[in-house]
């Protein structure tokens, strides 16, 4: 069974993004290829968190 989640780091609210066929196929490919399980959180890195080395 999975550990709960801290109150502070529970995800409660998105964001809603529009994209051509294209630039979803680019990030969809983008997310697969650095590793990512998800797009959720291939973007939450690239927008939010510091820079990975």
């Amino acid at each position: 069974m999975r550990p709960r989640t801290a109150k502070q780091d529970k995800l409660e609210h998105g964001v809603r993004v529009r994209l051509t066929s294209m630039e979803k196929r680019i990030l969809q490919r983008r997310c697969k290829e650095e590793g990512y399980r998800t797009m959720s959180d291939f973007c939450r890195v690239k927008l939010v968190k510091r820079r990975e080395i």
